[in-house]
């Protein structure tokens, strides 16, 4: 999702908003336990749900395909976790630091594992400002790096051609994510604690002086709360239409390659994910739980 041609722009506000949330307006103190509906369970609404719920608000989440579906921007099998962002990312460092921290976290109360430590490859280009610059960033917030030769590169993954990659950033540290099993975590996670969760079709009701009335479901029936959150990602815009001109969906093709019979060399035990930071933007994740090796094209383009 691109939101003001930066999706780092997005989550960057998000971050400012969460915070001002965790501080609490006067009439949340107030309120002994306030309720919350919160429509989307994916990896936003589904953390959000949950922690709410752990400062015990009254919780209902609604999805109308389920958490990880294939619709949403959160499904799949696997998304990478990593902290090279270029030099002007320092918040959204912080936070991928964060987030590395909480899913460990969590995947060991749950008895779930989620996280892969795989490392995270980031391959410079020949413009490499964006990943010199990202260096100082990932020293300051404290995650661990390595800056590697093309030598050195392709003696430890001899199974990547390094041609035309002048050197790498290694992050041992960071890999990758069960994505579709992640959200499915935090949904058993929220319900187990006392949340409700339903599977249906939601629409925001009437807006009157800045205050929604109500969230309609099915075909007659109305939830109300005393806030509402939306964590559509791609389909906010359909939902709100005002916002269409702020937010624009994007698709990057995704595809998975079956590897020799027997042959480890494209697993998470010998390879890192990776990102070819060349003209044409690529990524890859290893293992996927034995559905094949993955690579995508991370460039924009149309739904």
């Amino acid at each position: 999702m691109e939101i003001d041609c930066s999706r780092r722009g997005f989550l960057k506000a998000s971050a400012v908003a969460a915070a001002a949330y965790a501080i609490g307006p006067p009439v949340i103190a107030r309120t002994i336990r306030p309720s919350v509906i919160v429509v989307g369970a994916g990896a936003f609404g589904g953390w959000s749900a949950l922690q709410l719920l752990q400062k015990r608000a009254k919780v209902t989440l609604l999805d109308a395909w389920g958490p990880g579906n294939s619709r949403a921007s959160s499904g799949g099998e696997t998304r990478t976790i990593r902290a090279t962002y270029g030099p002007t990312h320092l918040l959204y460092t912080q936070m991928v630091a964060r987030a590395l921290r909480l899913w460990q976290e969590h995947e060991r109360r749950w008895n779930v594992r989620l996280f892969f430590r795989s490392g995270a490859l980031r391959m410079a280009g020949p413009d490499d400002s964006y990943e010199r610059a990202a260096l100082p960033v990932l020293q300051q917030v404290g995650i661990r790096y390595e800056k590697l030769s093309t030598e050195e590169c392709a003696k430890r993954w001899p199974q990547i051609n390094f041609e035309g990659v002048p050197w790498s950033v290694y992050e041992p540290d960071s890999g990758f994510l069960a994505a579709r099993r992640a959200c499915e975590a935090v949904l058993n996670a929220f319900v187990k604690n006392g949340g409700q969760y339903r599977q249906t079709q939601a629409t925001p009701g009437p807006i009157v002086a800045n205050r929604m009335h109500g969230i309609n479901i099915g075909t007659s029936e109305v939830l109300t709360a005393d806030y509402y959150v939306f964590a559509l990602g791609p389909w906010l815009g359909k939902i709100f239409p005002f916002l269409t001109s702020i937010i624009t969906p994007t698709r990057q093709e995704v595809f998975f390659f079956g590897t020799p019979a027997g042959d480890v060399r494209f697993t998470e035990a010998q390879l890192p994910t990776w990102i070819d930071g060349g003209k044409s933007p690529f990524f890859g994740v290893p293992g996927n739980h034995w559905r094949g090796f993955k690579i995508a094209d991370d460039t924009r383009g149309p739904v």
